[in-house]
């Protein structure tokens, strides 16, 4: 009727008949007490929804690194990288590393830039086989 198995029915009438009522109640998780309180958490993410020009920096975008210093730096908020990205990531705040575009006005852009791709792959197998 409850969805629990019978084991999880005879568990909680032995908590109870050695406890009483205080052996059902629920135990808090093991492990370390996180670090990050609550008034921490809401402050990341009210930094992390705003641009990093509000903040003074001149990026447009946040990347995890810079929100993370930014946080240990100005809110006195002690935080790693993969904290940030853990609470954002429960956020639903996704944040992934910026990435180069090069454009070009040369009309040969596009046929210059498979032989330079063709260089890169030539020497990187060339690395892997140990010659110089």
């Amino acid at each position: 009727m409850l969805g629990v198995t019978r084991r999880s029915v005879d568990r909680w009438i032995e908590a109870y008949r050695v406890r009483g009522i205080e052996g059902l109640r629920r135990k808090p998780p093991p492990g370390r007490r996180p670090k990050i309180t609550g008034d921490q958490r809401k402050a990341i993410v009210e930094a992390a929804l705003k641009s990093p020009r509000a903040f003074g920096y001149l990026r447009n975008e946040w990347s995890v690194r810079l929100l993370a210093e930014h946080l240990s730096r100005e809110l006195g908020i002690k935080i790693s990288k993969s904290l940030v990205w853990l609470i954002l990531k429960e956020l639903g705040i996704a944040y992934k590393r910026p990435k180069a575009v090069v454009r070009s006005q040369d009309p040969d852009y596009e046929e210059k830039e498979k032989i330079l791709e063709g260089y890169k792959n030539s020497a990187s197998d060339l690395l892997k086989r140990g010659l110089p």
